[in-house]
Protein backbone atom coordinates (compact mmCIF):
# COMPACT_ATOMS: atom_id res chain seq x y z
CA UNK A 1 0.00 0.00 0.00
CA UNK A 2 1.28 3.41 -0.70
CA UNK A 3 1.39 5.74 2.42
CA UNK A 4 1.17 9.74 2.66
CA UNK A 5 3.24 11.78 4.62
CA UNK A 6 1.45 13.59 6.51
CA UNK A 7 3.78 15.95 8.96
CA UNK A 8 7.07 15.31 9.82
CA UNK A 9 7.62 11.37 9.27
CA UNK A 10 4.98 10.17 10.22
CA UNK A 11 2.77 7.29 7.67
CA UNK A 12 -0.55 7.82 6.96
CA UNK A 13 -2.06 6.36 4.78
CA UNK A 14 -4.62 8.55 2.39
CA UNK A 15 -7.10 7.36 -0.08
CA UNK A 16 -9.57 9.44 -2.35
CA UNK A 17 -12.44 9.06 -4.17
CA UNK A 18 -13.34 10.23 -7.84
CA UNK A 19 -15.81 9.44 -9.58
CA UNK A 20 -16.19 5.88 -8.39
CA UNK A 21 -12.73 5.11 -8.59
CA UNK A 22 -10.77 4.74 -5.81
CA UNK A 23 -7.22 6.34 -5.72
CA UNK A 24 -4.06 6.66 -3.58
CA UNK A 25 -2.42 9.71 -2.92
CA UNK A 26 1.35 10.88 -1.59
CA UNK A 27 3.23 14.16 -1.01
CA UNK A 28 6.09 13.74 -3.66
CA UNK A 29 7.64 17.12 -1.87
CA UNK A 30 6.28 19.81 0.68
CA UNK A 31 6.11 23.80 -0.90
CA UNK A 32 9.99 25.06 -1.04
CA UNK A 33 12.43 27.14 -2.52
CA UNK A 34 14.70 25.94 -5.37
CA UNK A 35 16.92 27.50 -7.90
CA UNK A 36 14.16 27.92 -9.86
CA UNK A 37 11.78 29.71 -7.51
CA UNK A 38 9.21 28.78 -5.46
CA UNK A 39 7.95 24.88 -6.17
CA UNK A 40 4.13 24.70 -4.67
CA UNK A 41 3.11 21.42 -2.61
CA UNK A 42 3.55 18.41 -5.31
CA UNK A 43 1.05 15.37 -5.33
CA UNK A 44 1.29 12.15 -6.58
CA UNK A 45 -1.97 10.39 -7.78
CA UNK A 46 -2.86 6.51 -8.50
CA UNK A 47 -5.70 3.86 -8.62
CA UNK A 48 -5.16 1.49 -5.65
CA UNK A 49 -4.89 -1.67 -7.71
CA UNK A 50 -2.92 -4.60 -6.19
CA UNK A 51 -0.35 -5.36 -8.51
CA UNK A 52 -0.76 -4.02 -11.59
CA UNK A 53 1.05 -0.83 -12.79
CA UNK A 54 -1.10 2.50 -13.46
CA UNK A 55 -0.59 5.65 -14.82
CA UNK A 56 0.45 8.14 -12.07
CA UNK A 57 -0.79 11.49 -11.85
CA UNK A 58 1.30 14.61 -10.62
CA UNK A 59 -0.55 17.68 -9.38
CA UNK A 60 1.43 20.52 -8.42
CA UNK A 61 -0.35 23.22 -6.80
CA UNK A 62 0.43 26.73 -6.84
CA UNK A 63 2.86 28.31 -3.89
CA UNK A 64 1.15 29.06 -1.22
CA UNK A 65 2.94 32.04 1.51
CA UNK A 66 2.23 33.18 4.88
CA UNK A 67 2.16 36.85 5.82
CA UNK A 68 5.94 36.72 6.68
CA UNK A 69 6.89 34.49 3.54
CA UNK A 70 7.80 31.56 4.37
CA UNK A 71 5.61 28.29 2.55
CA UNK A 72 2.26 27.75 4.52
CA UNK A 73 2.77 23.88 5.44
CA UNK A 74 -0.22 21.32 4.33
CA UNK A 75 -3.02 20.56 4.63
CA UNK A 76 -3.97 23.73 6.54
CA UNK A 77 -7.39 22.91 6.04
CA UNK A 78 -8.06 19.09 5.50
CA UNK A 79 -11.99 18.90 4.51
CA UNK A 80 -10.72 21.78 1.58
CA UNK A 81 -7.41 20.21 0.96
CA UNK A 82 -9.86 17.11 -0.43
CA UNK A 83 -12.04 19.36 -2.25
CA UNK A 84 -9.36 21.27 -3.69
CA UNK A 85 -7.86 17.68 -4.73
CA UNK A 86 -10.56 15.97 -6.05
CA UNK A 87 -11.05 19.15 -7.99
CA UNK A 88 -7.60 18.65 -9.30
CA UNK A 89 -8.14 15.04 -10.72
CA UNK A 90 -11.26 16.14 -12.13
CA UNK A 91 -9.34 18.75 -14.23
CA UNK A 92 -6.28 16.35 -14.92
CA UNK A 93 -9.05 13.77 -16.15
CA UNK A 94 -10.38 16.66 -18.76
CA UNK A 95 -7.32 17.22 -19.58
CA UNK A 96 -6.54 13.55 -20.76
CA UNK A 97 -5.30 11.75 -17.77
CA UNK A 98 -6.44 8.02 -18.24
CA UNK A 99 -6.59 6.34 -14.44
CA UNK A 100 -6.68 2.99 -15.64
CA UNK A 101 -3.94 3.84 -18.63
CA UNK A 102 -0.59 2.78 -18.12
CA UNK A 103 2.50 4.98 -19.46
CA UNK A 104 4.49 7.72 -18.10
CA UNK A 105 3.51 9.90 -14.96
CA UNK A 106 1.03 12.80 -16.19
CA UNK A 107 2.66 16.21 -15.01
CA UNK A 108 -0.01 19.19 -14.51
CA UNK A 109 -0.58 22.13 -12.85
CA UNK A 110 -3.48 22.63 -10.56
CA UNK A 111 -5.62 26.24 -11.35
CA UNK A 112 -4.30 28.71 -8.61
CA UNK A 113 -7.75 30.09 -8.20
CA UNK A 114 -10.31 27.24 -8.36
CA UNK A 115 -13.94 28.00 -9.33
CA UNK A 116 -15.36 24.64 -7.68
CA UNK A 117 -18.85 25.69 -6.29
CA UNK A 118 -18.40 22.83 -3.88
CA UNK A 119 -15.71 24.82 -1.63
CA UNK A 120 -16.99 26.33 1.42
CA UNK A 121 -17.86 29.75 1.75
CA UNK A 122 -15.46 32.23 1.70
CA UNK A 123 -12.46 29.77 0.91
CA UNK A 124 -9.76 31.26 -1.32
Amino acid sequence: MVYAKKGRGNAVPETVTVDGETMVWRALSEPRWTTDGYVGLRISVQVFDEGLARRELIIEFPYTHSQNGRPKSWPHRPREFRILLEGAIRQAMELGWDPNSRGRPFNMVADEDPDDPALPQGFK
